[in-house]
Parts: C-alpha cells; sequence; structure tokens
C-alpha cells in the first residue's frame, strides 16, 4: 500500500513538472477553391528535433487538399526555445502521373513568430488558396513563445489579459493585484490629514 502511494506521488509530481514547461499548438490552416497537392518542410522549429533523413527539413511530409475545403496542419509546441519558425511550401495542382509546369507549381518559404497573443496571420498564396498561421498557447501559459505564465485566479483578485498579465479585479490593485483600493484610499487621507494638521505654537 505504502509502495503505490509512493508510485502515485512520483506520478503526480513528473505530471506536475512537465506541465511547468511552455507549450501549446502551432496550426496551419489551408482554405483552397482546387484540389491540391501540398508538400511542407520545417526548416527551423522553435524546439529541439532530432530531425529526419532529409538533410534540408528538420519535420516534413505530404498533404493532400480537396477543392473548397479547410485542412489543419498542427504542430504540438513544447519546451520552446526560439520565437519562431520557418516553414517551406511545395504546392501543385497536378494529378499524380502529370509532369509539372511552371504555371502548376508553387514554392514559398514563411517565417512565423511564436506568439499565442498575435491575431491568426493570413497570406493569399495565390487564387483561391489562403494560408492562415496562428499559435495557442496552453493554459496557463500566454504570449511571446508561450512563455509568460499566468494563472486566473478569483482569489487573487486578477484575471490574465491575451498576453498573460494580470488584470486586477474592480476594487484591487497592485503588482500583485493584492491591495485593496479602499485600503489605499484611507491609507492616502490618513497621510494627507496628518500633513495638513495645524502646529500649535
Amino acid at each position: 500500500m505504502l509502495l503505490l502511494k509512493l508510485i502515485v506521488l512520483i506520478t503526480l509530481h513528473l505530471i506536475t513538472n512537465a506541465n511547468l514547461f511552455n507549450s501549446g499548438t502551432f496550426m496551419i490552416r489551408f482554405s483552397s477553391m482546387k484540389s491540391l497537392q501540398i508538400r511542407y518542410c520545417f526548416t527551423e522549429l522553435p524546439y529541439h528535433y532530432p530531425g529526419t533523413s532529409d538533410t534540408e527539413c528538420l519535420k516534413s511530409g505530404y498533404m493532400k487538399v480537396m477543392n473548397h475545403t479547410e485542412t489543419i496542419l498542427e504542430l504540438r509546441l513544447s519546451n520552446i526555445t526560439s520565437d519562431h519558425m520557418t516553414v517551406a511550401f511545395n504546392i501543385s495542382d497536378r494529378n499524380e502521373g502529370e509532369r509539372p509546369n511552371e504555371d502548376q507549381l508553387k514554392n514559398l518559404s514563411y517565417r512565423v513568430v511564436i506568439d499565442g497573443s498575435l491575431p491568426t496571420q493570413r497570406i493569399a498564396v495565390t487564387t483561391g488558396l489562403i494560408i492562415d498561421f496562428s499559435t495557442i498557447c496552453n493554459r496557463p501559459f500566454y504570449g511571446l513563445m508561450c512563455a509568460q505564465y499566468c494563472v486566473d485566479e478569483v482569489d487573487d483578485h486578477h484575471v490574465c489579459d491575451r498576453n498573460g498579465k494580470k488584470v486586477c479585479l474592480s476594487g484591487w490593485t497592485g503588482s500583485d493585484c493584492t491591495t485593496p483600493l479602499l485600503s489605499l484610499m484611507l491609507s492616502n487621507r490618513l497621510i494627507q490629514f496628518e500633513v495638513d494638521l495645524p502646529t500649535c505654537s
């Protein structure tokens, strides 16, 4: 029984420590008016990655985007060490077996900042193809590199904004939102009252 409790405590400790690292999800959304074949190649990643046999790409793959649909590519982020990543795309609308020509291929490389506080970054690649980039930080992480730690605590009299900064609830102030405004006002008035007291000669 004691051994079981010890194992449970160690497991909870490991889970807690794992959750202390900044983490999130990087999403690439493809919206296309026609069917496309896309090869993606991450040449820079915001965390250590062992890479593949491909000397150019740290992480790569192929995906098919159907016409009039949205396709999402998700990249899990953890232990982020850089504030950006670079991904290259090779986009083709040719069918299998067809020989490519210049009109059917599109190559581009895009450098994206890893920041959960930024709005979605959108680029129009070709007619009918839009690519959206967005970073979603796992709570309680926010902001650049999902490195800003903030926990919404009603009992601590604050909430967190999109950048992970504390916003004091009504009636509270201070860097940690622990000072009641009424107490501060009374304190200031007391100091003012003491200063304004006339002196007796």
